[in-house]
């Protein structure tokens, strides 16, 4: 039996290959679209729900995995790991964080430990790649939550929107807001930050966003004196611009690694299609 085994929600812009790379378990989130619901990175067709996005005739919708879906997963993971550490998205952005720890305390049997990432899907997702490296090299519970604690620390997430439409139906933004966004034709730069979604930029084309991305890639990648970068770069139904992405960050920095990950279909319901980002880990 391993010592630690991580796991996080299929939330997470993380592929099945993967995570079975890293040995991360996923606890489904769930999409409905066109009458129908889906788990998310298990039996949802990408290519089909990037198509209803784009024709604009209705708002999919999300929820988190049920109480009884965390149990089941846990007690699961339970038997191949004496340590479970789930890494949840940001609380304010899922229940999913609350229904996680009522599960864990369900589960008193077993040792448990839900981690808020702090963070949009990109940074949960690279606090659990961190975090299951340390896993995987046999380091004990409190060597691999100080790795997801430090991972949370150096790491930074950001999208950029073709439509904030998407947040405004979520309730996220004022409906308002999305409509000058619209009318000023803005393609708005959202982060965590300061407990909640920040627009930390209002660039009118991709081009700028880009050249935005870079300054404040640039500027954390100096902040902590970094070797390299870890990076992870996701796009909803834009693979140009995602494509520009790519060449612009590896020729700006050294690269650790780089993954290119199509956004989880919980995520593209909130943040429309065109959208696409870039979750940066500044290597040390």
């Amino acid at each position: 039996m391993q010592p630690v085994k991580v796991l996080t929600g299929s939330i997470a812009t993380i592929t099945p290959e993967l995570a079975s790379r890293f040995d991360i378990d996923l606890v489904p989130y769930h999409v409905t679209y066109a009458g129908k619901t889906y788990d998310d990175g298990i039996d949802l067709d990408y290519a089909d729900f990037h198509r209803f996005l784009r024709a604009g005739e209705g708002f999919p919708s999300t929820s988190h995995p049920s109480l009884g879906e965390f149990k089941d997963t846990f007690e699961t993971a339970a038997k191949k790991a004496h340590t479970i550490i789930y890494v949840s998205i940001a609380s304010v952005y899922s229940k999913g964080y609350s229904m996680a720890r009522m599960a864990a305390q369900e589960l008193d049997g077993l040792d448990i430990e839900i981690v808020d990432c702090e963070a949009g899907a990109g940074g949960q997702t690279m606090v659990a790649l961190e975090a299951a490296r340390a896993a995987a090299e046999g380091s004990g519970r409190e060597a691999v939550l100080g790795m997801a604690a430090a991972a949370k620390v150096r790491t930074d997430v950001a999208m950029t929107l073709e439509t904030m439409r998407y947040l405004a139906h979520g309730g996220r933004i004022h409906r308002a807001s999305a409509l000058m966004g619209s009318l000023l034709s803005l393609k708005p730069i959202i982060a965590y930050r300061d407990g909640g979604t920040t627009a930390i930029a209002k660039p009118h084309t991709h081009a700028q966003a880009l050249s935005f991305f870079m300054q404040l890639m640039r500027s954390e990648y100096n902040q902590f004196a970094g070797n390299s970068i870890r990076c992870i770069i996701e796009d909803v139904d834009n693979e140009d611009w995602a494509n520009r992405a790519e060449e612009m960050v590896r020729a700006e920095f050294p690269i650790d690694r780089l993954w290119r990950i199509r956004t989880s279909a919980t995520v593209a319901t909130h943040v429309g299609p065109g959208a696409w980002g870039i979750t940066w880990y500044v290597v040390p």
